[in-house]
């Protein structure tokens, strides 16, 4: 009898064959609503390793609640690419790993422009006039080296949004049928810059992010009235740091920190009537909201790698 040794089990990223890569050719040839990768990719996640808590999102190799840059300066996603990995909360396929555009020898950029319009649209069959939209939405980023010796590189990325749409109205009121087409407008920007600095043992990175978020007209559509629209205005301010350093071919170790300030209003645009609720004929009165929230995060990860000889 002869035999042959099997082909031991190779457990590197690399040879991972259920693992999931999107590089920015592939994502662009995917269907995705809004331009958001992310949204895209949660579609292959397995909802027995997320949980209810739902999937991680790793941006750069940090724990982020949304993507912090724009949809063109995102270089790879990834899903289960090292599956058992102990740097993480959550196994490979409860996780999304997004790699954005890193470039220290040539500059590179893209301008992204969305637009949409209403007339373009199938009439609504509850409005007597066609609802208007007209969205317009701008992003684009630059990267490229800082200095002529290759190991400085800064990234800009920016997305700015302006939705000018309507909400139909079709309730049944006391005094009859009531339809109208009430205005909805948002609006949404977004700035992000990073600064980095990758040499032979040590690669240090800032990065700053500003968004700012405003829509009117809200809550009004269907059987709510017009008495009941509210505005939300929401601000966010972020400031994030990384350090990584080798400190020796087996031993490495990395930091990263991360800063945030956020704030909440929600304003009812009718004060002082009282709300009434008619099942199934229309929804009235003030929307009784008027809050502020602001909150203030910080938090901090270090990680530290040792390799030995066969371990």
């Amino acid at each position: 009898v002869e035999a042959e040794r099997p082909t031991p089990v190779d457990i590197s990223p690399d040879q991972n064959q259920s693992s999931i890569t999107l590089d920015s050719e592939a994502r662009w040839e995917m269907p995705s609503l809004g331009n958001d990768p992310v949204e895209a990719a949660i579609e292959w996640l397995d909802a027995g390793a997320t949980g209810e808590g739902g999937g991680t999102l790793i941006v750069d190799g940090m724990e982020a609640d949304r993507l912090d840059v724009s949809a063109s300066a995102v270089a790879e996603v990834r899903i289960n690419k090292n599956p058992y990995s102990a740097e993480y909360s959550r196994p490979g396929r409860g996780r999304i790993e997004v790699i954005t555009k890193q470039a220290t020898t040539a500059y590179h950029g893209s301008i992204g422009v969305d637009l949409r319009d209403s007339r373009l649209d199938a009439r609504n069959a509850f409005a007597e006039v066609r609802p208007e939209q007209r969205r317009r939405e701008f992003e684009g980023h630059l990267t490229g080296p800082l200095g002529g010796n290759g190991k400085r590189y800064f990234l800009i990325s920016g997305e700015f949004e302006n939705d000018r749409r309507q909400s139909v109205v079709y309730a049944l009121r006391p005094e009859g049928v009531f339809r109208a087409n009430v205005e909805n407008p948002q609006r949404e920007g977004e700035l992000t810059g990073r600064v980095a600095h990758r040499g032979d043992r040590h690669q240090i990175s800032i990065q700053g992010r500003w968004e700012r978020e405003t829509a009117s007209g809200v809550n009004v559509g269907g059987l709510s009235m017009p008495d009941t629209a509210m505005t939300l205005e929401e601000n966010d301010r972020q400031v994030r740091f990384s350090h990584t350093w080798l400190a020796s071919p087996s031993f490495l170790t990395q930091f990263q920190g991360r800063v945030s300030w956020n704030r909440d209003d929600q304003r009812g645009d009718v004060m002082g009537m009282p709300r009434i609720e008619v099942d199934g004929a229309f929804n009235g009165g003030s929307a009784q909201v008027d809050s502020t929230r602001k909150r203030f995060g910080r938090d901090a990860t270090y990680t530290a790698t040792w390799s030995g000889k066969k371990h």
